[in-house]
């Protein structure tokens, strides 16, 4: 900012604040008086240790002459390991380690120079001494330097944030590196307070000074828990499984669940260990989501009338929702209990996009009111998602299953077929894979019908212009196998 003095005729700009840029030869020249200052205390103080501070006179006057000459071998090592350049506020173990091997090497130069004697020899005991000293100075002053650009200078530019209570599940690196970000960071507004993980070697020991309490199923017993502001899953190479069972866990405890990004992500870079995020639906899947073909999609529904039945159901109300999004001409909605039928068209109601919504309560093995359906309203598409799916019940009358889920599907295929349906689409489930259980069987039997009859009509006679023939439009029989992201 700057004051104006103003008179009659002129106003001059007198700056309140000066800055003064610092360049990189006068930064580099500042460094080497520090280093020197350094490497010159350490060597002084090493004489006086090794004579238990009393230093005998002709020592005094060796050590005075052999100052300069030892300061000039430890900043040449310091340059050759590129310590004049760097920053001096940040310090990590790359730094470390060229710190070590400049003052290490820099000593055994001097060692050497004492086997062959001359004006050059320090004594071994003061060459020790001095060797430590200078490692250990170095390294103090430079993580000194990085606390205080951390923890004051980066707290004053960063807005005052109060400090929120956290819990980490997972003390392995990844869970390592978020505690040290936050508690190098208290900008952030988050202190970590505890960790769990599944590994009983690490029970009772401190992660950067954050104790590892125990297994995630601890926390349910512990009384800092109703303290805590949420917690962070930091076990990137977890198994979806246990991530969905510590979630619930964390869900159970009124705790919102947040976790890191991938381990690929922070394998190459891309993302630090601090980017938490929500726990999303990818996390749990144990698997690489599937992109969607919109397009197409949209293509074979927009401006088409589209049928869906078991429209109430879970999988069917998701359906209609996504169909009449992608603004059909009309949506065809078949379900059996009116129940379901009310909720969903009142949420398309909420939506506006009740106008294009025809909700029939029907039942899918009702022919005759099946038929008087597909008369009035001929769709262009039909989504089948009807269907007995609950696994228990199912075992306890597989007759039911049979019934709604086999002969439904099959009554329902072949009369899409008779009214020229272009597209008939079974929703299927996982299970129908190897399937084990009445359910399963009941919805593989219905994706092989499926087959069965597109094959028929594939096979079916020609027409005189080559064409297989068929009852009006050309119609496209499917089977969908539907996974659900949870099972």
């Amino acid at each position: 900012m700057s004051k104006l003095l103003k008179n009659r005729s002129t106003a001059v700009a007198v700056p309140t604040r000066m800055s003064i840029r610092v360049g990189p030869a006068r930064r580099a020249a500042v460094l080497v008086c520090l280093y020197a200052a350094a490497v010159s205390a350490s060597f002084f103080l090493a004489y006086e240790v090794r004579f238990d501070f009393i230093v005998p006179f002709e020592h005094q006057q060796v050590r005075i002459n052999l100052l300069p000459f030892v300061v000039g071998i430890k900043l040449l090592a310091l340059v050759l390991w590129r310590q004049i350049g760097t920053l001096m506020t940040y310090f990590s173990t790359p730094d470390l380690l060229r710190l070590f091997w400049a003052t290490s090497l820099s000593s055994l130069f001097l060692l050497a120079l004492w086997f062959f004697g001359g004006p050059f020899a320090v004594p071994r005991g003061a060459l020790l001494i001095d060797f430590m000293l200078c490692f250990g100075g170095l390294c103090m002053g430079r993580l000194v330097t990085r606390l205080f650009r951390e923890r004051v200078t980066m707290g004053r530019k960063a807005p005052h944030a109060p400090q929120q209570s956290i819990v980490i599940i997972g003390a392995g690196d990844a869970g390592a590196s978020l505690a040290k970000e936050f508690i190098n960071s208290p900008s952030r507004g988050f202190k970590p307070v505890m960790f769990f993980d599944d590994d009983p070697a690490k029970y009772g020991k401190l992660v950067h000074g954050v104790p590892v309490v125990g297994p995630p199923e601890a926390l349910v017993g512990t009384k800092e828990a109703a303290d805590l502001v949420k917690a962070v899953i930091a076990m990137p190479s977890a198994s979806a499984k246990r991530i969905r069972e510590i979630v619930q866990l964390l869900s159970a405890q009124g705790l919102k669940a947040e976790t890191l990004p991938s381990i690929e992500e922070l394998a190459s870079g891309k993302v630090r260990a601090s980017r938490i995020r929500p726990v999303e639906v990818q996390d749990l899947l144990g698997r690489d989501s599937v992109d969607l073909d919109s397009a197409g999609i949209r293509k074979l529904i927009e401006g088409r009338i589209v049928m869906v039945t078991g429209a109430g159901g879970s999988i069917g109300s998701e359906l209609c929702r996504q169909i009449a999004a992608a603004n059909p001409k009309r949506l065809v909605m078949v379900e059996q209990s009116e129940v379901s039928m009310f909720l969903i068209e009142q949420e398309l109601n909420e939506t506006g996009l009740g106008s294009i919504a025809v909700p029939l309560v029907a039942d899918v093995l009702d022919r005759a009111r099946m038929g008087h359906i597909f008369t009035r309203y001929r769709p262009d598409v039909v989504f089948h998602a009807a269907a007995h799916k609950h696994v228990f019940l199912m075992e306890r009358q597989p007759a039911e299953a049979i019934h709604n889920n086999v002969i439904g599907t099959r009554r329902l295929a072949k009369m899409a077929q008779e009214y020229g349906v272009e597209t008939f689409v079974l929703i299927s489930t996982d299970k129908a894979i190897n399937p084990t259980n009445v359910m399963g069987a009941t919805k593989r039997l219905a994706e092989i019908q499926l087959m069965a009859l597109a094959a028929a009509q594939a096979g079916g006679p020609t027409t005189e212009d080559g064409g297989r023939e068929t009852q009006g439009k050309h119609s496209q029989l499917s089977a969908v196998i539907s996974q659900p992201a949870v099972p």
